[in-house]
């Protein structure tokens, strides 16, 4: 990974719909040449997907959460429980974690309603082997995206 393949990789996160030749022009390539290192980049697995970010608010997802969940280990199957979570559309993020809580969510919700419906409804029929869960609302959202080390 060179600073070339860098610079590139932050412009299509950035825009992922930038042409070639723009990338090109930015780094001092020619286009053929930016244009084999995106495919190398593809190739090699360094990008995984295009991807748009939504609007949030725009998708009537008015209040995001964290909901960490602890489960009784020995009635749970991880990749049960993986597919069962993922199917929820409120769920966006989906982590297995150690420490004190087993699984890390976040989610997004119309209103306090609907996150009321998902905590004592949708959830412990996703996971019934849930043993406790803890909400924490979020304030403000801040994203970064991944630069290569």
């Amino acid at each position: 990974m060179d600073d070339i393949n860098r610079q590139i990789i932050k412009m299509l996160q950035e825009n992922a719909r930038m042409p070639v030749k723009e990338i090109a022009k930015k780094v001092k390539l020619s286009y053929t040449a930016a244009f084999m290192r995106i495919a190398k980049l593809e190739k090699n697995k360094f990008i995984l997907k295009y991807s748009a970010r939504l609007d949030r608010k725009k998708l009537d997802r008015n209040i995001m959460a964290f909901i960490t969940v602890k489960v009784d280990q020995y009635k749970g199957r991880p990749e049960e429980d993986r597919k069962k979570l993922l199917a929820l559309k409120e769920v966006e993020t989906l982590d297995f974690t150690t420490g004190d809580w087993d699984i890390f969510i976040r989610a997004g919700f119309k209103d306090m309603a609907h996150l009321e419906e998902f905590l004592h409804e949708t959830l412990p029929k996703a996971l019934p082997h849930g043993t406790r869960n803890q909400t924490m609302l979020i304030l403000e959202h801040n994203f970064k995206e991944m630069e290569p080390l």
